[in-house]
């Protein structure tokens, strides 16, 4: 009976026909539990360090209040956000946000804000309990969490001194849709962690992963000239396929010892959809 009741139970809350409607309602989800979360992008930076954009886009939606706090430069990026969206195909998350803003807007005024702390909490409210909803029977159902491996982002500033955020993934499901050259590092569980841009070295993906308070106990070992408790790996241009990264070149031997090849056989069962090489993709490019 429990399982009949899951079933039916995770049908009712997908309720669109074809997969398809159900990859585009996940991903929707997925993009705005992003949003509230946090993450941030090239686009989304202005709204958070570029104080005459702010001071400009607050008067544009009547949040006439200085404009200091994160919550409130995350809210003028929210409404921006929301005002995109409804224009696209609309969608029931999309079309509830956009409700809202009517909702909180419609005794203030065309462009004002009525109660923009309340507003705010009631669109995160809003779409983290409806992720809880949805994750939790899909993650019942299929085993699987509803947030694709996303890790976070890693915040990057060019020569120029320019701000880039750059997703991290974890066990990711497929690296297809990933930059050609990516490089990736897997744990002593098998986890593999990979950062979507093609001219970062592993070190800058270890010191990422350490920030979130895993692989503390990974680095470089100076004495033997390898790493240790983990394997670093690199994509071979666009392909499926993951070599052991250029380091690897020049101490051939480390592969052959046995805790190697348990990271090895762990990251091949935790990600069997990538094949993993051992070999140096300095040596393979040869």
């Amino acid at each position: 009976m429990r399982a009949k009741f899951v079933n039916e139970d995770f049908k009712d809350i997908l309720k669109p026909k074809s997969l398809d409607d159900i990859k585009r309602d996940h991903q929707t989800l997925i993009f705005w539990k992003r949003i509230i979360d946090g993450a941030r992008s090239p686009k989304s930076i202005k709204y958070f360090l570029d104080k005459e954009f702010i001071k400009d886009k607050a008067k544009e939606r009547g949040l006439n209040q200085p404009i200091r706090k994160d919550w409130q430069k995350q809210l003028l990026y929210f409404l921006d956000i929301i005002d995109e969206e409804k224009e696209k195909k609309g969608d029931e998350i999309t079309q509830e946000l956009v409700r809202k803003v009517y909702s909180h807007t419609r005794d203030y005024g065309r462009n004002g804000i009525n109660a923009p702390a309340a507003f705010y909490v009631d669109i995160k409210n809003y779409i983290n309990n409806k992720y809880k909803e949805v994750n939790t029977k899909y993650k019942r159902y299929t085993g699987n969490e509803l947030k694709e491996g996303l890790l976070g982002d890693y915040l990057w500033k060019d020569r120029q001194g320019e701000s880039h955020f750059i997703e991290v993934y974890e066990n990711p499901k497929s690296i297809k849709r990933l930059e050609p050259d990516v490089r990736g590092i897997s744990d002593k569980e098998g986890n593999l962690y990979v950062l979507d841009h093609t001219g970062f070295i592993h070190e800058r993906i270890l010191d990422y992963v350490k920030s979130k308070k895993l692989m503390e106990d990974a680095g470089w070992d100076y004495d033997n000239h390898y790493y240790v408790n983990m394997i670093a790996w690199q994509r071979m241009r666009g392909t499926n396929d993951m070599y052991l990264g250029e380091s690897y070149s020049e101490n051939k031997d480390v592969i052959y010892l046995d805790w190697f090849k348990e990271l090895v056989d762990k990251v091949r069962t935790k990600n069997p959809h990538i094949n993993f090489i051992e070999e140096s993709i300095y040596d393979a490019r040869l």
